[in-house]
């Protein structure tokens, strides 16, 4: 190797010496000293002969681009990249890591290689907004990190290759991206490779389905645990098991997601433990009572749930008399109903009961007591903000001694005019938006009622799941328009949740 380096150095001086003939013998000392640096790392004739374009630092890089260099290369630790400036290529000589700076939009023409990437950079979830004007070092960026295992990456190639994004339309190569995410545990990258294998509805891509489902599942994810209720409803991938199937979309609506996907079969399954007295059953019928907004089923249901001790029925039984919603309003039930939650360990309870006691809802004001109940629930990392506000703002008395590491906070300083402009700002853009919104539903609407855009109702009687995976296949169907039917989506999962709830009350859609 020593040998090799000591030859491309002897041609690279011989190449130089009519170039810098010329030049102040200072020059030519500090350029022999690059050189010798630079051998250090490569014996690239190429590269040693553009010893002159060679950053070593942030402050080289930043002369060469002003001078107008259109090939940089990069050999040092960590280099922002100047994405305003267009045209410009940046190669790594010893795998150097750069980053860009945020909020600026990236220049066309700017090309990377052999370079690390700073993983910070997806950390916010907006990375991505400054490249439409260069979707090709977007992608290139997302590969260098993807090379370096970083999860975010990963998936995010996955969506780009899925969609067809700044990269051809390939769902083989969307699969494998999602699948190195989905082997580091990123539940999204395995619900997303889930769909992917349970498209084709062979027996061994269901199985595959299901393993990836389960992971997702097991790390709490709510579609992830609706999914596993449907397989095992259906005996997909395994062999059909009602008590499974109960189980998993008891996990599911404990999540309460806007939605549940849950099939004819499914819904036979819980309709029918339910009346047997099932209390999971009972909760999981109450919750899709909720998602379509039948109050007084909600309160049939979670009743029955909650007396037979179903913590989570109790505080859902204790919001409908908080609220009056299906029943007549009454805070001293609530009060009873959040109580026998909060004594089996419902977090969730034991704030809300926190609440009634610090305000004198449905029981007799008594700080003490809401101290008490605040402190159970901000011990298990609920309402912990919450305890603090009422201890400093309400309490009167010293901070107890098992909570060192609370500290008073610090008086906030003043607001400025700029942060009251900024409000303004934001409210008028969200109130833009649910103008903009409201028009793209009506000319919809309207649309609909002249015939020119029919609806597609042979879904709901299906004996299939119409939620998630049908979400899925209507964006497979229009991936090169983007998001086009992300409103009608909405409008597909609301009718779907009355049609669910008309199924559980007379045993067929309607």
């Amino acid at each position: 190797m020593d040998e090799v380096l000591k030859k491309g150095a002897e041609n690279f001086a011989e190449s130089q010496k009519d170039r810098h003939a010329g030049d102040e013998p200072d020059d030519v000392s500090k350029r022999n000293e690059r050189i010798r640096i630079l051998r250090e790392f490569t014996a690239d004739d190429k590269i040693l002969k553009e010893a002159d374009r060679v950053a070593f630092e942030q402050k080289e890089l930043e002369d060469l681009v002003q001078k107008g260099e259109k090939h940089v290369y990069l050999c040092g630790g960590i280099f922002t990249i100047p994405v305003d400036i267009e045209g410009v290529t940046y190669t790594g000589v010893n795998d150097p890591v750069i980053t860009i700076k945020k909020g600026i939009k990236v220049a066309a023409g700017i090309d990377i290689q052999n370079v690390k990437v700073d993983i910070e950079l997806f950390i916010d979830e907006t990375f991505g907004a400054e490249f439409s004007d260069n979707k090709t070092l977007y992608i290139k960026i997302l590969h260098a990190a993807g090379k370096q295992g970083y999860i975010e990456a990963e998936r995010l190639l996955g969506d780009c290759y899925y969609w067809g994004w700044g990269v051809e339309y390939n769902r083989e190569e969307s699969a494998e991206w999602y699948r190195r995410a989905a082997e580091q545990g990123d539940e999204n990258a395995q619900i997303f490779l889930a769909s992917y294998y349970s498209c084709n509805r062979t027996e061994e891509t269901m199985k595959e389905a299901l393993r990836w489902y389960r992971k997702a599942a097991e790390q709490g994810n709510g579609h992830a645990q609706a999914m596993m209720g449907y397989f095992y409803a259906e005996g997909l991938g395994v062999e059909q098991n009602k008590k499974e199937a109960v189980k998993w979309y008891r996990k599911a609506a404990a999540a309460y997601l806007p939605y549940l996907p849950i099939s004819t079969t499914g819904l036979d399954i819980c309709k029918e433990a339910a009346e047997q007295g099932d209390v999971e059953a009972q909760f999981i019928v109450g919750v899709i009572y909720l998602c379509a907004g039948r109050a007084e089923e909600v309160v049939k249901w979670h009743r029955k749930a909650a007396e037979q001790g179903d913590e989570e029925a109790q505080v859902s039984l204790g919001n409908c008399y908080a609220k009056g919603w299906g029943v007549e309003r009454n805070k001293k039930e609530a009060v009873k109903w959040y109580r026998e939650a909060a004594e089996q360990g419902s977090t969730e309870a034991q704030y809300k009961l926190g609440d009634c006691y610090a305000a004198g809802d449905g029981v007799e004001q008594n700080w003490d007591e809401a101290m008490r109940w605040y402190r159970m629930a901000a011990h298990k990392g609920i309402a912990y903000k919450r305890w603090k506000d009422f201890y400093y703002n309400v309490v009167p008395q010293k901070k107890p001694e098992d909570w060192p590491e609370l500290k008073k906070p610090k008086e906030r300083p003043a607001k400025s005019l700029s942060f009251y402009l900024f409000c303004v700002f934001v409210i008028v853009v969200e109130i833009v938006s649910v103008i903009a919104i409201s028009l793209v539903l009506a000319i919809y609407y309207i649309l609909e009622k002249l015939g020119i855009k029919k609806r597609d109702d042979s879904y709901l009687n299906e004996n299939e799941d119409s939620g998630y995976l049908l979400y899925l296949q209507h964006s497979r169907e229009d991936r090169e328009h983007g998001y086009r039917r992300y409103y009608i989506r909405y409008e597909r999962c609301w009718r779907a949740i009355k049609q669910q709830a008309y199924y559980l009350d007379y045993g067929h859609y309607e």
